[in-house]
């Protein structure tokens, strides 16, 4: 299973095992290796011994979309499956904000040409620009990402803004870790990028080394939430924040410290300003990280 627990395909699969297991009175065990594109599950797959014991839960994602998108994915999808039964389809809809203007999908598009920096996936709930989501995380989680801010639409995602210096990364880690805890919040999350690179590499068919090390904090603030929510409930895009936190192997002395600007192109006087005030938090912890002064 390509996909963490959850998501459409998985629910599938848990209800297809159950029947398995009574059928052929031995335990079908569901086991969830998701990332990249679902690739690095159905790669197990793909290089399991071929004895019937390891199946597939064939799916659009790893079985189409990555194999044409991928420009060397690890298994041949036709060569490397054989298909036993078709267990269950599932539809696409184009679903939008009951006031937007566009009675059907010809006059939606339009729309969305006019304004091409104003329409995304999920909200506003425009599905009209390809968005890629967190490979790690299935469609269920996906549009929860997106509602919190760890996948943005181009209508929810400002610039990057980065400061550096050279440095132990551990050091400044470290320093925007007490950053953030000092202004009262709580860590929700706490990314280790580089590791997840170096473990998938080989699944996604690359070796290249990006960085020496990349980590990344997720925290949201209860008051600041609960201000740029109230000044407009389509503010919850861009809640949690996130800061990252790198260096590169090409300059593993220099640690960069980065995060981006809460911004949307529309919203009111009083949704813009309590974003200011969100970006003035951020940008505050990145620079008492490094010691940069105004």
């Amino acid at each position: 299973m390509g996909f963490p627990p959850g998501g459409g395909t998985d629910i599938l699969a848990r209800i297809l095992a159950q029947k398995l297991s009574v059928s052929w009175g031995q335990q079908v065990v569901v086991e969830n290796r998701p990332g990249a594109s679902a690739t690095i599950g159905a790669n197990a797959v793909a290089k399991a011994a071929p004895d019937g014991y390891t199946l597939s839960m064939g799916q659009l994602t790893p079985n189409a979309i990555a194999p044409a998108l991928t420009p060397n994915p690890p298994y041949d999808a036709l060569r490397d499956f054989a298909p036993i039964v078709l267990v269950g389809t599932s539809p696409n809809v184009l679903a939008v904000y009951p006031g937007l203007s566009g009675g059907n999908a010809a006059e939606l598009v339009a729309l969305a040409k006019s304004k091409p920096s104003g329409y995304g996936i999920y909200p506003p709930l425009a599905a009209l620009r390809p968005t890629r989501f967190p490979s790690s995380r299935s469609s269920a989680p996906a549009r929860r990402c997106t509602m919190c801010g760890y996948v943005a639409s181009r209508a929810a995602i400002g610039e990057k803004v980065s400061y550096s210096k050279k440095a132990k990364f551990e050091e400044v880690r470290d320093e925007v870790k007490l950053a953030i805890e000092a202004k009262g919040l709580v860590i929700d999350y706490q990314s280790y990028v580089n590791r997840m690179l170096e473990r998938t590499g080989k699944d996604v068919g690359s070796a290249k080394k990006l960085y020496a090390d990349a980590q990344a904090f997720v925290f949201c603030s209860a008051a600041l939430s609960r201000k740029t929510m109230e000044a407009d409930p389509a503010n919850m895009s861009l809640c949690p924040y996130s800061i990252s936190v790198y260096a590169t192997a090409a300059n593993h002395g220099t640690v960069v410290v980065s995060y981006r600007r809460p911004w949307r192109p529309d919203g009111s006087a009083a949704s813009k300003a309590a974003l200011k005030e969100v970006e003035a938090l951020l940008d505050s912890i990145a620079r008492e990280a490094l010691g940069i002064r105004k």
